[in-house]
């Protein structure tokens, strides 16, 4: 479990820590009402610069699903839809 909230738990794989070059996170959900699966694929980025991050996505074409966030449990993060519909998820690192 890589998140907890006061409603659920999160499951998933986790490598290295947030903030750490090698850092990978991989949840596993498996509940098909998340709204936030519903493209191709979810997946997420850790980044430095979360703000500069989200805005070079914007300009490069995406399309914003959340702004940037405070998450309870989690690293400041935002969202975002490529072209082909995949969402994106970056997280400040």
């Amino acid at each position: 479990m890589t998140r907890r909230t006061e409603d659920s738990e999160y499951s998933s794989f986790l490598f290295s820590r947030y903030g750490e070059e090698d850092f990978f996170l991989l949840h596993l959900i498996d509940d098909p009402e998340r709204a936030d699966r519903p493209g191709p694929t979810t997946f997420g980025l850790l980044v430095e610069d979360l703000d500069a991050s989200h805005s070079r996505a914007l300009g490069a074409g995406a399309v914003e699903v959340a702004g940037p966030h405070e998450a309870e449990g989690m690293p400041r993060c935002s969202a975002v839809r490529d072209p082909n519909g995949n969402w994106i998820w970056l997280y400040q690192g």
